[in-house]
């Protein structure tokens, strides 16, 4: 059982792991560690072949459809006038990070993008970023 703890929220009874080692995170079929061998992989890829070898689009696109794209199919795409208009609001002064997260808001809310999200959708919010 869980006592609260000096800022009242329970404790966690799960030892304690120096390093987190054996401490597993979570399941995913994008990237594998490898800290034997000292080795990070995304899709099956070591993650130094894809900084060396590929570009943010080609990357980005493996990592969304798990296929390696011969070319970058990350078109330019006109920015919608409400999304515009919402960075507008918030002046030039703006965070860098709170104009985006606004943008993705934005974006959000005017396509409604449904679920599971799909390479589609990424590709188009990744045309919101810089």
């Amino acid at each position: 059982m869980d006592l609260p703890g000096p800022n009242g929220r329970p404790t966690d009874s799960r030892p304690y792991s120096p390093g987190l080692e054996g401490v597993l995170a979570g399941e995913t079929a994008i990237a594998r560690v490898d800290g034997k061998k000292g080795r990070l992989l995304y899709r099956g890829y070591p993650i130094g072949e894809l900084v060396t070898g590929g570009s943010y689009a080609q990357v980005a696109e493996l990592l969304w459809t798990g296929d390696w794209p011969a070319s970058a199919r990350l078109p330019a795409a006109p920015v919608p006038d409400s999304i515009v208009a919402a960075l507008r609001g918030l002046g030039p002064d703006a965070n860098a990070m709170d104009a985006l997260r606004s943008a993705v808001s934005v974006w959000g809310s005017i396509t409604r993008p449904g679920w599971p999200p799909t390479p589609e959708h990424a590709r188009a919010l990744t045309a919101l970023g810089p």
